[in-house]
């Protein structure tokens, strides 16, 4: 019965109106202003200079009375010259789907379907972006290069030789969302401390093209096919790392940080517990 009612076209018509006035009720909150942006950052997330930071950004849950080159210049401003700014440069659309229509990686010619703050990264002119189909990074900063430069090397996309990993090896290394909570070093736990990656990923890896620089490369990679049913990241660090979150509520939608140092050493302790993101 429920599962009926909720493929009525009334059930559809319902959760447009919904959404609607949920729409309605966040633009009708007050702008945020750069100011605020920065009192996050600096005051609740506590960022600072010389950090390293994988940013996840949903910049319209954001409702910015500034633009997202601005957001980039202020955190490059709060890191500064001895820091490391880096974002998931995904290809549009699924990676599967990617993967298996042929379709190339020219990070020159495409925009990025992680949202337009990684995007305006990307095509800073000192940013460097890693060689790989489905899971690059944009980065920016002292240690842009060295994160970046084995990404062709990962047999899964966030193993040992990928920027989330060699990332987390800086000091200061943090993840951090702004109005998003999803968090991408969860993945390179999961690739490097789960003893069954086959819950995870499709039997068979992929070869697919990738221009970097001019110059074609041939990647070859293992894509994300789930295959049980996985909670959010942000509900695992609810229920088995919560310590680990500095969450600020500051803003209409929430951001936060946590420190990669300690991350992946507690999600390896669960895992090896068998706590993972299955649903049970």
């Amino acid at each position: 019965m429920l599962a009926r009612l909720k493929s009525s076209s009334i059930y559809a018509y319902l959760r447009q109106i919904k959404y609607r006035r949920q729409r309605q009720a966040f633009n009708a909150q007050p702008k945020t202003t750069l100011a605020q942006m920065r009192a996050v950052l600096l005051d609740d997330l506590q960022i600072a200079q010389g950090d390293a930071l994988l940013v996840h950004c949903g910049f319209g849950f954001l409702h910015a009375d500034f633009t997202p080159k601005q957001l980039l210049e202020l955190l490059k401003q709060i890191v500064g010259p001895t820091g490391t700014l880096a974002m998931p440069f995904y290809p549009p659309g699924l990676s599967q789907d990617w993967l298996k229509a042929g379709r190339i990686f020219d990070s020159a010619h495409m925009r990025c379907g992680t949202g337009v703050l990684a995007q305006t990264l990307a095509d800073d002119e000192h940013s460097h972006i890693s060689i790989h189909p489905i899971k690059a990074v944009a980065a920016w900063g002292q240690h842009s290069r060295l994160i970046t430069a084995h990404h062709q090397r990962s047999q899964t996309p966030y193993d040992a030789h990928s920027p989330y990993y060699l990332l987390a090896q800086l000091e200061h290394s943090k993840s951090i969302g702004l109005g998003v909570r999803n968090c991408s070093m969860v993945h390179c736990a999961e690739d490097l401390y789960e003893q069954d990656l086959g819950y995870l990923y499709g039997d068979k890896p992929f070869a697919a093209t990738v221009i970097y620089e001019g110059k074609q490369h041939r990647v070859t990679t293992f894509v994300h096919d789930i295959r049980e049913p996985l909670m959010e990241s942000s509900t695992f660090f609810d229920l088995h790392c919560p310590q680990l979150v500095t969450l600020s509520q500051r803003l209409v939608s929430p951001c936060y940080a946590i420190d990669n140092s300690k991350l992946l050493p507690q999600c390896q302790q669960l895992f090896a517990q068998n706590i993972s993101r299955k649903k049970s």
